[in-house]
């Protein structure tokens, strides 16, 4: 039995000792302990990485209550400080050992971390610090160009170039980014293009390719954007960063790849203080576009026709053209869409257009002349101010079918003048050589058959316009009458004109202020405008307006319509305004039209 005891004791006490290790779980440097950091090497080409190894000796109380929380990578890392500002930590991992010596148990950790050197010059890897112990600066020589030799191209490279050093605050620069590398890649990680005070725009997807230096190959991937500066004075482009894993295709072994760009200055000018235009618009080509849906000798007062304007540059961004702000004569009633901006890449520059689009009612025959359009801009490729134009564009505009409107020319808005035109006077035939009108004989011309024969012929057309004028007077009242009682009546006219409104039909434009007139008994509400300014109604007026602008947009940007809201405040003005007391003409049409003045005898 004593000797069993003897035997058992070391392997009890082997076990437990075992288990405490096993429960360690809280760890403390020891005091005035030295952090150790070394380097691989002091002196690296910038495509090169080094690996920097951190050492720490830590003591390990033995606590049975942190047993099953036990997690080594809870252990905190060292403070790296500034290490970031001049390296990029490619990769990094940490192993550790215990030891026991007299019952004291103790733990060495080691991080390792992989660098890759942000630019070149003497680096410096800052004092690092780890619970009270601190390591001492280490200075890095990062060399330029690459590690291999004979000119040969390293395993990784990134450059970057630009086709401008000098340019105008919102002119285009095409920014190019090449990054090649030599065997297979594990993993990558390209930065991102950022640039302040400028707008940054892709110019199309990444393209891959391959090509080969001094016999070897290479993966090449090339990005290209489009930088438009906002402010003037120097744009930087901060320098880019490579880093990855690649496998060495000559030894098989797992490679770290880093390479970095240099960064560029541009030099940003201000506009030139001789531009003529209210809007900077600097490009490398600038043309105006105009198209008409019908032709124009074509068009029919009432008729909706499109004209669409584009504007069409090369190197500018859609957002950056300008809009176009066009007028037009008050003959027109004018509806615009909204504008579309579109960009594309086209051989390496960015091509976009603004294309503006307004549908026209023309509401009187005659010519109308469209004023010019214009945009100024600056031609970067010639340095020079430039304008594109659109010259002013006369429209015929013809008379509605059945209407005997005469036409009028029109200009800018200009209304026509309504008085008559005046006949030519006669032209008075030349006295004969040596003789003045006054040697006629005095009574010669009455002696004259020819003036006996004109003077009947003037008297019986004198007694037959009498006669005439006395039988119209007769029968006038009979014939307004019969045309009356051929006419519509006022709820002949109100079905069709509500159905019209609720499917929003252009007819209803028509028959609005055909049913008005007899039930107003009002002839001077000849046209929707008329009805609106009749019955003054705030809800009324926008529901035809809205009308009017679906039936004139165009086709692909017409909007959802629900009539009956317009048909219901429709039938709410007809019952208040049933009450007006009807007008003298009782539903006549006027004696003269509303174009013309009254001494404008159309007789005549």
């Amino acid at each position: 039995m004593v000797m069993r005891r003897m035997v058992m004791r070391p392997t009890l006490a082997v076990l437990s000792v075992f288990c405490l290790w096993l429960a360690s779980l809280s760890l403390a440097n020891a005091a005035g302990n030295k952090l150790d950091v070394s380097v691989d090497r002091t002196r690296i080409h910038a495509d090169e990485t080094l690996t920097m190894t951190v050492k720490g000796k830590v003591d390990i109380h033995l606590s049975f209550q942190n047993l099953l929380n036990f997690n080594m990578s809870q252990i905190p890392k060292p403070d790296l400080g500034d290490l970031e500002q001049n390296f990029d930590i490619v990769n990094q991992g940490q192993n550790y050992n215990v030891q026991t010596i007299n019952g004291q148990v103790n733990a060495n950790v080691d991080w390792t971390f992989v660098l890759a050197p942000k630019r070149t010059g003497v680096l410096t890897i800052p004092a690092l610090s780890y619970k009270g112990a601190t390591s001492d600066p280490i200075k890095i020589t990062v060399l330029p160009g690459s590690s291999a030799t004979g000119g040969a191209q390293g395993p990784a490279s990134l450059t970057v170039t630009v086709d401008k050093k000098e340019v105008y605050e919102q002119e285009q620069v095409v920014l190019t980014e090449v990054l090649e590398y030599r065997g297979p890649l594990f993993n990558g990680n390209l930065s991102d293009v950022s640039v302040p005070d400028a707008i940054l725009q892709p110019l199309g997807q990444p393209d891959k390719f391959t090509r080969m230096h001094n016999g070897e190959q290479y993966q090449v991937l090339k990005r290209e954007y489009a930088i438009y500066p906002q402010k003037t004075g120097t744009l930087t482009i901060p320098s880019q960063t490579f880093t990855g894993q690649g496998q060495n295709p000559m030894t098989g072994s797992l490679r770290y790849l880093h390479a970095n760009s240099a960064p560029i200055d541009i030099s940003v000018k201000a506009p030139p203080a001789s531009f003529k235009g209210s809007e900077w618009l600097p490009a490398t080509s600038l043309i105006l576009t105009d198209k008409l849906s019908e032709a124009p000798n074509s068009i029919q007062v009432g008729d909706s026709v499109t004209r669409t304007i584009t504007i069409h540059a090369l190197g500018q961004t859609s957002a950056a053209l300008p809009p176009l702000n066009l007028s037009y004569p008050a003959v027109f009633k004018s509806y615009p869409d909204q504008p579309k901006l579109h960009s594309t890449v086209n051989n390496g520059t960015l091509d976009s257009t603004r294309t503006e689009s307004t549908a026209l009612v023309p509401m009187q025959a005659g010519k109308v002349t469209l004023p010019a359009v214009k945009v100024h801009w600056w031609d970067t490729i010639n340095d020079v101010e430039r304008v594109a134009e659109i010259p002013p564009k006369t429209l015929d505009i013809l008379p509605a079918a059945g209407s005997s409107a005469q036409p009028q020319s029109t200009s800018n808005g200009n209304q026509p003048s309504s008085s008559p035109a005046q006949p030519p006077a006669p032209a008075q035939a030349p006295a004969p050589a040596g003789k003045s009108p006054a040697t006629v004989p005095a009574g010669t011309i009455w002696t004259s058959p020819w003036l006996w024969v004109s003077a009947v012929l003037l008297l019986v057309w004198l007694v037959t316009m009498a006669l005439w004028l006395r039988e119209r007077r007769r029968g006038r009242g009979m014939g307004l009458a019969e045309g009356l009682a051929a006419k519509p009546t006022e709820s002949d006219l109100y079905g069709p004109l509500r159905q019209a409104i609720l499917e929003g039909d252009s007819s209803a434009l028509n028959l609005l202020p055909r049913w008005a007139q007899r039930h107003f008994h009002n002839p001077a509400l000849q046209t929707v405008a008329d009805v609106k300014a009749f019955f003054n109604d705030g809800a009324f007026s926008a529901g035809m307006d809205a009308l009017e602008r679906r039936l004139y947009a165009h086709p692909d940007h017409r909007e959802s319509w629900d009539g009956k809201p317009l048909v219901s405040r429709l039938e709410t003005l007809s019952r208040g305004g049933s009450s007006r007391k009807p007008s003298v003409d009782d539903g006549l049409p006027p004696l003269y039209s509303q174009r013309f003045k009254a001494g404008d005898d159309r007789s005549k």
